[in-house]
C-alpha cells in the first residue's frame, strides 16, 4: 500500500496577496525536491497628473528544501476567516556567500502570506515535512570567559532566534569555573536532551567531553546525544572542521545537521595516574607556546595565535622529544560490552584489573608490552598529533586529517625550519598548502616523553603535566551534527 502524497497535484500552488499589502498578489508553489517558489506581483502605481506607471513589478523567490526552518501560521486569521484562507510565514536560512571559502548561513523570513486553503492543506504540508527535526530538545553550555567574552550576546543575538524559529525547547547553562562544564555534562539525565551545544571554545568542548565519558552510563549517554560547536571561542576547530564559521550556521546545523561520527583519543599519564580524552589535537613546543603563550592576549580574539606563531618564527626555538608510533590499521569503531570507560587495545597494559591508570615507571619502556611501529627522537619546532584538519578558524593546520578515520594526523619539523621557510608555512596553512614543508603520519597510537622545559605540553588547547603521556585512538566514539 503506497502513501498518499502529503499534497495533491492540483494542491501545490496557493494564490493570494501579501498580509501587509493587499494590492500585492502572490503564489506558492510547491516544486519538486519539496523546494519552494514564491512569485509576487505588485500592480502598476497611480501617479497625480501622470496616471498609472509602468507595468506590473514581478519578483520570484526560491527556497530550496535544506534551507527551511518552519512555517508560521497566524491562527488568529485563520479562526476569522471562514473561507479557509490563512496567513502563512516561511523561516529559512539560505547560504549568503555560496562561493566564498567559509560559507555562513542567514536568518531570514519570507511576508506573511495571505493564501486560500493554507491553514487546512500547506500548514500541514510544512508540518510534515519538518517533523524531523522540528521541536527538538537541545542543551546549551555556554561559558561567558570564552574568546573575547560575548559568547552570552552570540547566543542571544544570532542562535536563540534560529532554535526558537524551529520551536526547539531549549535549556541554557552558564558555566561559573574551570571544569564546571565537565560536573554538567556529567549530571545530564540521558535521554532528556537530543543535542548539546557548546558555546565557548576547544576548551570548553573539551571539558563537556571528559563529562560524558567519565560516567558510568557513558555509552548510554553518547549514543543518546548529538553534539554542536557553538563558535564562540578563539580557536573552534570543531566548528572550523565541520563547517560552521559563525554562530547562526551552528545553530542551523542543530536543527537541521546530518548526523556523523567522531573520534576521540584516550590520553593515558602514569605518573599523575590520570585518563582523559581528546577530541582535537595534542600539541607540544611550537604550536603550544602561540596557544598558552598568548592566553594574556584572549581580547585579540583568533588573531592573537598568529601574533604568537610569529613570535615563535622569529625565536627559532627547538623542543627535545621522544615519539614512539603505532601506525598499523586504524581502529575498528568502539564495542564497550559493559567497559566502565571505553576499552583499550593497544595500551590495555597500562590499566590495572578495575580499569585504572597503573603507576608504572614509563620512563623504562620495557615496563609495558607494546611495541611500537617507529620511533623518533630529536628536537622539533611544529609538533601537533590532530583528530580534524583546522586547529582554529584561520589555520587550516592538517588538511589530511578526518574526524572518523581511526587515526589522527601526525605533523612535525625536525631541527630549526629557519625563519623564511616558517613564514611559508604560516601564510600556505590558511589554505592547506604547506604539507610539502612537514613530515606527517597517521597514528594509531603513541608515547610522548616531553622533554623541553620551555614549552607545555597540550591536550585540546588545555595544559596537563609535562610528563610521558600514552594516546590510543576510539574510531567512531562520539555523535556529531555537521
Amino acid at each position: 500500500m503506497t502513501e498518499e502524497p502529503l499534497l495533491q497535484e492540483n494542491s501545490r500552488e496557493f494564490v493570494g496577496t501579501l498580509a501587509e499589502d493587499g494590492d500585492c498578489s502572490c503564489s506558492l508553489t510547491i516544486l519538486d525536491q519539496g523546494d519552494v517558489e514564491i512569485t509576487y506581483v505588485s500592480p502598476s502605481r497611480y501617479v497625480p497628473f501622470f496616471g498609472y506607471c509602468g507595468p506590473p513589478r514581478r519578483r520570484v523567490e526560491k527556497i530550496q528544501c535544506e534551507d527551511l526552518i518552519a512555517c508560521r501560521l497566524d491562527e488568529e486569521s485563520s479562526q476569522r476567516d471562514t473561507s479557509c484562507r490563512g496567513r502563512i510565514q516561511l523561516v529559512y536560512m539560505p547560504v549568503v556567500n555560496p562561493d566564498a571559502k567559509k560559507p555562513v548561513r542567514s536568518l531570514r523570513t519570507t511576508p506573511w502570506l495571505d493564501l486560500a486553503n493554507a491553514h487546512s492543506s500547506l500548514k500541514t504540508y510544512f508540518d510534515q515535512a519538518t517533523q524531523a527535526y522540528s521541536e527538538k530538545n537541545i542543551l546549551i553550555i555556554m561559558n561567558p570567559k570564552s574568546g573575547t567574552g560575548n559568547a552570552e550576546a552570540l547566543i542571544e543575538k544570532y542562535a536563540l532566534p534560529v532554535l526558537k524559529a524551529a520551536q526547539a525547547r531549549i535549556d541554557k547553562v552558564v558555566t561559573k569555573a574551570p571544569r564546571h562544564a565537565t560536573e554538567i555534562a556529567k549530571d545530564v539525565t540521558v535521554g532528556k536532551y537530543d543535542v548539546i551545544m557548546s558555546a565557548g571554545g576547544d576548551g570548553t568542548f573539551h571539558e563537556i567531553v571528559q563529562g560524558l565519558l567519565d560516567r558510568v552510563d557513558w555509552e548510554d549517554c553518547v549514543s543518546n546525544v548529538h553534539l554542536v560547536q557553538i563558535p564562540c571561542g578563539s580557536g573552534n576547530a570543531l566548528a572550523a572542521s565541520t563547517g560552521m564559521w559563525d554562530v547562526s550556521s551552528a545553530a542551523y546545523t542543530a536543527i537541521k545537521g546530518r548526523v556523523s561520527r567522531m573520534d576521540v583519543a584516550s590520553i593515558i599519564q602514569p605518573k599523575t595516574r590520570r585518563r582523559l580524552y581528546s577530541f582535537l589535537s595534542v600539541t607540544y613546543g611550537l604550536v603550544a607556546n602561540l596557544d598558552i603563550g598568548t592566553e594574556h592576549l584572549r581580547w585579540m580574539g583568533g588573531n592573537r595565535f598568529i601574533w604568537g606563531a610569529i613570535q615563535e618564527i622569529f625565536s627559532q626555538k627547538t623542543y627535545p622529544v621522544t615519539i614512539s608510533l603505532l601506525k598499523q590499521t586504524a581502529a575498528g569503531r568502539v564495542q564497550a560490552q559493559g567497559h566502565k570507560a571505553p576499552p583499550l587495545d593497544v595500551l590495555s597494559s597500562l590499566l590495572d584489573s578495575e580499569g585504572n591508570v597503573k603507576g608504572v615507571d614509563t620512563d623504562d619502556r620495557k615496563s609495558t608490552s607494546i611495541v611500537w611501529d617507529e620511533e623518533i627522537d630529536g628536537t622539533v619546532q611544529l609538533f601537533t598529533l590532530s583528530n580534524m584538519p583546522w586547529l582554529d578558524m584561520n589555520f587550516n593546520l592538517h588538511p589530511h586529517a578526518k574526524l572518523d578515520q581511526g587515526t589522527f594526523n601526525f605533523l612535525y619539523s625536525l631541527g630549526k625550519q629557519g625563519i623564511s621557510k616558517s613564514f611559508r608555512l604560516l601564510t600556505e596553512a590558511e589554505h592547506g598548502n604547506h604539507m610539502h614543508l612537514l613530515e606527517e603520519r597517521d597514528v594509531r597510537a603513541f608515547r610522548i616523553n616531553p622533554v623541553a622545559e620551555n614549552t607545555w605540553l597540550v591536550i585540546d588547547g588545555e595544559v596537563i603535566d609535562r610528563s610521558v603521556i600514552y594516546g590510543e585512538v576510539h574510531r567512531n566514539l562520539l555523535s556529531i551534527l555537521t
